[in-house]
């Protein structure tokens, strides 16, 4: 029989897996200052999110199609005031033991052009160590909104990218994902899809369940 082949590159997508925030914080923040229902807002947010998760739309643009959806005059500038970020410490300190552990580390992300560079100089001055921690701990770092990208996951586009990046097969990849569709797509891939739930599922644990040396 073949053997199964050892596990290189190990990916993760941001939103929820590595840090929290963004559109959750700033549709919870339109939907309480509005009184707005939050399903209603994230109705509206998942339709002005197709071209702005692809960069075919500014941050000012995107929250513009919110409140034009909502049938409000809103303040953009307090939208993108909320539209910040958290570390998901324990996950972002696992990733800095794979790498010890001689792991490629990847992103890949559905973001807009704005927030994935947020993301990327992302600095938290009350916790030094999370100082640059998305530049400095990923060897490679693949967005939707890429302009050698522009297509979201589930497509096969943003994957193969990502893979090409790491140099190595798909079958020597793992990706972690709190979507279903996101995983099954990385599976269809050729890749090893896994569905990550934080507040429910253990990180460190399910790399351990895949062979991942941590």
């Amino acid at each position: 029989f073949m053997q199964e082949k050892e596990i290189t590159a190990v990916f993760f997508d941001v939103g929820e897996v590595l840090c929290d925030g963004f559109s959750t914080w700033a549709n919870h923040a339109i939907s309480l200052k509005y009184s707005i229902p939050y399903s209603r807002v994230v109705e509206a947010e998942i339709k002005a999110w197709k071209k702005f998760g692809i960069g075919d739309t500014t941050e000012d643009e995107y929250f513009g199609e919110i409140y034009e959806d909502l049938g409000i005059k809103g303040d953009i500038k307090y939208a993108k005031r909320h539209a910040g970020i958290a570390v998901i410490e324990e996950n972002v300190d696992i990733v800095r033991r794979l790498k010890m552990n001689g792991y490629q580390t990847g992103i890949i992300s559905n973001h807009a052009k704005p927030w994935a560079e947020r993301i990327m100089n992302f600095r938290d001055f009350q916790k030094f160590k999370y100082l640059g921690v998305f530049k400095n701990h990923f060897d490679y770092v693949v967005f939707s909104c890429d302009d050698n990208v522009k297509t979201r996951k589930p497509k096969e586009k943003i994957y193969s990218v990502a893979i090409e990046k790491a140099g190595v097969p798909p079958e020597q990849t793992i990706f972690f994902d709190d979507r279903r569709h996101n995983v099954e797509g990385f599976n269809r891939f050729g890749g090893k899809g896994n569905l990550y739930s934080h507040g429910k599922d253990n990180l460190e644990e399910l790399l351990r369940l895949s062979g991942i040396r941590i």
